[in-house]
């Protein structure tokens, strides 16, 4: 166990400067600004389903640019108001079908999951990127905060959570957001944005770090190093632009309590990049570190984990 037991105490020590430029809560909150006033237009069609007990509904909600917004909204038949999971999906993946949120289900919460914009979902973009000769959307936009690809996909995440806070079904004490790799790292950023969040599980957290990520070539920002490796006089202003949407600029503002999973093999969000903002978080938190586990972080065993953190906060006097 040495070995283990060293490694973990480098990430628990590292110690990673803050990147944030002086605009950034200026830049911030403009976005919210403009997530919170655009009308949702949020369009609901029931979805006949093989739950006996279950409401599953496609919704389509407007994103801050009009493009349309697909989601899921499931939950049980019940006659108060229920707790709610949003469910963010990971890179190249889409907001799956209703039978995969079974497990939160049968625990009594209703589920939202969107698909994000240009993605392995159903939901598209109104929004124009440039770099769109890059072959990956990691690199869309790159050059300017107000132009880049993550700017929408996380007003898109914000948006889902504005539903959620909108429905008079739902309890607005107890909204949880959950995501894994691209999705866990747009629920910490969330969770530092929002003051709707309860609590945050965030599965082995991309959007960490970038600049580590973009040294080691690792997962999404592999693209964006090769963007770089072919136009190095465009550094800086990648720096810059990532340094608005890089978790180690939102942990501290978080305040809800925090759920992480992080793997020792983990080669696309590797630990040193999810420590980097965990270690900034000073709300109450947790983190599971699972010392042979890849990009997969604990899988099921995790899975069952974050059940019983739900349950423990659902339940807790």
């Amino acid at each position: 166990m040495d070995l283990f037991s060293q490694k973990l105490k480098e990430l628990e020590g590292l110690d990673v400067p803050s990147t944030k430029k002086a605009d950034f809560d200026e830049f911030w909150s403009g976005v919210l600004k403009e997530s919170g006033e655009k009308p949702l237009h949020a369009e609901e069609r029931r979805i006949a389903y093989p739950f006996q007990e279950i409401l599953v509904d496609e919704v389509v909600i407007d994103g801050i640019d009009g493009t349309p917004v697909f989601l899921w909204f499931l939950r049980p038949k019940a006659d108060s108001k229920i707790p709610v999971i949003i469910h963010f999906h990971g890179y190249g993946e889409s907001r799956g079908l209703p039978f995969d949120y079974a497990h939160w289900l049968l625990m009594g919460c209703a589920v939202i999951a969107p698909d994000f914009r240009m993605q392995g979902g159903t939901t598209g973009s109104r929004t124009g990127f440039t770099g769109s000769s890059e072959t990956n959307l990691y690199a869309f936009g790159i050059g300017d905060k107000e132009t880049y690809y993550h700017k929408f996909i996380i007003s898109d995440a914000l948006r889902a959570v504005d539903y959620a806070w909108k429905r008079g079904d739902l309890d607005k004490d107890r909204i949880i957001i959950d995501g894994n790799s691209q999705g866990g790292g747009i629920a910490l950023t969330v969770a530092g944005l929002s003051d709707k969040i309860s609590l945050c599980l965030a599965d082995v957290p991309g959007n960490s770090w970038f600049e580590k990520r973009l040294l080691d070539r690792t997962g999404s920002m592999a693209s964006v190093s090769e963007k770089i490796r072919k136009h190095p006089d465009q550094l800086e202003t990648i720096l810059n632009t990532l340094s608005y949407f890089d978790n180690i600029n939102f942990a501290e503002s978080i305040q809800c309590p925090v759920l992480v999973s992080t793997a020792l093999h983990d080669g696309i969000c590797p630990p040193e990049t999810v420590f980097a903002a965990y270690n900034k978080i000073k709300s109450k938190k947790e983190i599971s570190v699972y010392p042979c586990g890849e990009h997969d972080g604990g899988g099921p065993f995790h899975t069952w984990k974050k059940m019983e953190f739900i349950d423990g906060f659902l339940n807790s006097p």
